[in-house]
């Protein structure tokens, strides 16, 4: 006999297609719904073989926030691209560090007049 499973409401966390579930330790639903996580929908697949399969926008991907970061969607797009602001004013700033590094030792560097072709002499040679 097979055993008694109907009286159990189906859980929204099964996604259509199979016995697969959501990782126990993965944020619930709310967490999904404020920050930018990336929860794959269920063990079988990862978020990037979800995107791959074009699953981003499928009903149960979007309602219940599977793979947020992976499908760049707008809670994440945000934080994303304040982050990579971030990064980017943190490698301009090195850049520019680097640059005036650069320029400090070039001044250096060109104290010492080219020597010309007679510079081999001192003033006080070319004087004999």
């Amino acid at each position: 006999a097979m055993p008694e499973v109907t009286s159990l409401p189906p859980s929204p966390e099964l996604v259509p297609g199979g016995p697969t579930s959501v990782d126990p330790d993965a944020p619930d639903l709310d967490t999904r719904k404020s920050r930018c996580t990336d929860v794959p929908p269920g063990s079988r697949h990862t978020c990037a073989e979800q995107k791959d399969f074009g699953k981003c926008n499928a009903d149960f991907m979007t309602e219940y926030h599977y793979c947020d970061k992976t499908c760049m969607r707008s809670s994440c797009v945000e934080g994303e691209v304040k982050e990579e602001m971030k990064v980017k004013d943190e490698e301009m700033k090195v850049e520019e560090k680097v640059k005036e590094n650069v320029e400090e030792q070039e001044c250096v560097d060109m104290f010492p007049e080219p020597i010309s072709e007679y510079g081999e002499y001192s003033c006080e040679d070319q004087v004999r």
